[in-house]
């Protein structure tokens, strides 16, 4: 990491500049288990259905300038322009396996002599095993460029006019390039493997392979488990895949004000904002079908590296080869998978926001009592392109779709603090928020489908007849809140704290089904469908619940004890969250947020040093997460306990002075990231270790 900044002015005093520029070039690594789920076994207990753990590496490369301009060539107008670029790189490669199990479609069992504790099968073995070995490829690609112009006016001693003007813009893209070998083309060809298995104490799954998985006559480059079998398509065509979204997001606002002293005590402030954002999402998938195909490919000798160990899940190593390479050199056919596959156009979309606030603000600076009491009228237009698919007997057929909504709300607040003693302080906060829906949930995309396998189902549970549907017309989340707080400073930089919130949510946004009636559409196959009714799945502001807590902290130097600890001290503070919301079924938590966190810094600061290590605690709590093809899951996240520490020494005097030394730790407690399901966390979805992180910075100051 490197950064280097430049801040001057002229020597009137009246313009100003500053300029910086900064690069970071991190690699990384991470040990990962996924599983697929975990089903019932014919016994009724629960077994691994299946399992994809990888290896990662990857190098994280940023590099930023901004700048900065100002001018005030009096006391009464002040300008100041300023200007950020931002380029991002995340390399990524991949190694590892796809394992299926009790949905692995080939009729695996589970030998006698297997264990069982709770209701979980813990340890057996399978047969029948056809592992899809993967050496994939991720390439993130983003740059950033924001700017501004803010200007101040003040027409007199009490007058002042402000107008802030803003421009940012973001395009990003991703190629998440997937390469599969395995023992043979299609699930029914190729050496299978017996693998035994047993559950360890932290949730991951060992295995004892019966394969060699660095063997290179024994894997080759080719479609392992017949992923293809697409209409039109020939049959074990898919030696890979890729995921390449692509997207563009652009917001320009435009913001007045004016602000009107009558006294020292009281101010008024009117003014409006104007904002409109425009976002667009090109989501394109790819089917990779090797030339040679229906042959298996050997992988050539010059591109394979040393075989990546897979240790941590038993499995002592398997091939690795520079698949990038490979796949640059125009070995494999890509073919659009929205040329079969509607869901992949329905999740493409352009969203335009256009959002209208005007506002009032009266700020009080008495004695005793601080704050403001104000009301916005936000004002929104929000616009949504997306497309409407469905496949008609083998074909995509695609139409445009628009759909939108224009909608007001008031929302009124009110900050007041008051000074109850020297020192102590009482704060109170009532507010009606907004929080707007994702871009992506404001997509009015449709994805209709129907099932000739299903022709005959009367329940409706299995109806032949589905759809996604996307909702333009979405509100925000509004809620009501309430803050209230108590606080005592003492000496130089002591303080404590208690505090307390309390928010009424009056809808949530979630995926909700409903039934509905699918006459007149087409279907697929000569059985004509039993029922006509099925299940739209569809983003709606529903539900609705409620969030409250506590939080306590302090500040306590030590040198307030004792004169011999001067420079010791302590930071901590702890909270309680308790969130109840509707998703469609049983209450359920706000995602993100753990019902107890607590914080904690132990410092030391005097004559150039700085030393401290920190620590912090979060109980479990619902985690949202990356799912199958970019979508997002939610899952229940384990608690975690990190510690981070950091020293240094900055010289004081001599010809060093200016340059201080800073030596950094990160999670040196090296605990992973954990999420599991069903609410046991024997039940591991995701297991990710990415280790301990050390820094050491130089820096200098004239």
């Amino acid at each position: 990491r490197f950064n280097l900044s430049y801040i001057d002015q002229n020597a009137a005093g009246t313009v100003g500049w500053a300029i910086g520029y900064a690069r970071m070039v991190s690699p990384t690594a991470e040990e990962r288990w996924q599983a697929w789920g975990y089903p019932n076994h014919s016994d009724g207990n629960l077994v691994i259905g299946g399992a994809k753990p990888y290896v990662k590496s990857n190098k994280l490369t940023r590099d930023g300038v901004m700048g900065v301009l100002e001018l005030k060539p009096d006391d009464r107008l002040h300008i100041t322009l300023d200007a950020y670029w931002s380029q991002f790189k995340d390399e990524q490669r991949l190694r590892g396996l796809e394992l299926p199990f009790a949905w692995g479609g080939q009729g695996e069992v589970l030998l006698p002599g297997y264990t069982v504790e709770n209701g979980l099968i813990t340890s057996g073995t399978w047969t029948n095993v056809k592992a899809v070995m993967r050496n994939d490829v991720v390439h993130r690609k983003s740059n950033i460029f924001a700017g501004g112009l803010n200007v101040a006016y003040e027409a007199d001693d009490r007058l002042t006019i402000e107008l802030d003007a803003s421009y940012s813009r973001l395009r990003k893209t991703e190629e998440n390039i997937e390469i599969y070998a395995g023992t043979g083309r299609g699930a029914a060809n190729g050496a299978r493997d017996q693998m035994g298995f047993e559950v360890g104490a932290d949730g991951v799954i060992r295995f004892t392979p019966g394969l060699d998985y660095t063997d290179t006559s024994l894997f080759q480059l080719t479609d392992p488990r017949g992923w293809c079998g697409r209409p039109g398509f020939p049959g074990d065509c898919q030696d890979g895949f890729i995921n390449a979204p692509k997207v563009k997001d652009e917001l320009a606002a435009l913001r007045v004000q004016v602000t009107r002293e009558f006294d020292d005590d009281y101010s008024l402030r009117l003014g409006g904002n104007f904002s409109q954002r425009k976002k667009s999402l090109d989501n394109e998938g790819f089917v990779l079908t090797h030339k040679n195909y229906p042959a298996s490919t050997p992988i050539p000798q010059d591109y394979l590296f040393d075989p990546v160990s897979l240790d941590f899940i038993g499995i002592p190593g398997m091939v690795a080869f520079d698949s990038w390479k490979y796949f640059q050199e125009g070995n494999y056919t890509l073919t659009p998978e929205s040329q079969w596959d509607a869901g992949r156009l329905t999740s493409s979309f352009e969203i335009t926001e256009k959002v209208l606030t005007g506002f009032a603000q009266v700020n009080i600076n008495a004695d005793a009592v601080r704050g403001n009491i104000g009301v916005q009228v936000v004002h929104t237009d929000q616009r949504g392109d997306g497309f409407a698919v469905s496949n008609q007997n083998g074909v995509v057929v695609v139409d445009p779709v628009r759909d939108g909504d224009k909608f007001t709300d008031i929302l009124p607040s009110m900050n007041l603090t008051y000074e109850l003693a020297p020192n102590t302080f009482i704060r109170f906060g009532a507010a009606r928020v907004l929080a707007r829906a994702r871009m992506d949930q404001l997509n009015p995309g449709v994805g209709f489908s129907f099932d000739q396998s299903k022709a005959l189902n009367t329940d409706i549970d299995s109806s032949p007849w589905s759809a996604t549907v996307g909702n333009a017309k979405l509100r925000p989340l509004i809620a009501d809140a309430a803050d209230v707080a108590v606080e005592k400073y003492f000496g130089r930089g002591g303080y404590v704290a208690l505090s307390g919130f309390y928010k009424y949510l009056e809808s949530f946004i979630y995926r909700q089904n409903d039934l509905f009636d699918f006459t007149g559409y087409p279907y697929v196959g000569g059985v004509e469908p039993v029922l006509r009714q099925g299940i739209v799945s569809q983003w709606q502001n529903a539900g609705g619940g409620r969030l409250y807590g506590a939080e306590l902290s302090a500040s306590l130097p030590f040198g307030m004890l004792a004169s011999g600890l001067d420079g010791f001290g302590v930071l901590a503070s702890g909270s309680y969250t308790n969130s109840s919301v509707s998703l469609g079924g049983a209450p359920t938590t706000l995602p993100g947020l753990s019902k107890w966190v607590v914080n904690s810094t132990l410092y030391y600061e005097k004559h150039g040093f700085q030393a401290r290590v920190s620590g912090r605690y979060r109980s479990e709590f619902l985690a949202e997460v990356s799912g199958l093809s970019l979508t997002r899951d939610l899952v229940s996240a384990k608690g975690e306990f990190l510690v981070d520490a950091q020293i240094g020494y900055e010289f004081q005097g001599g010809p060093l002075k200016g340059v201080a030394i800073l030596v950094t730790g990160s999670n040196l407690t090296n605990e992973p990231f954990v999420t599991f399901q069903n609410g046991d966390e024997r039940q591991i979805r995701d297991h990710q270790n990415y280790g301990r992180n050390f820094m050491l910075g130089v820096s200098y100051k004239f």
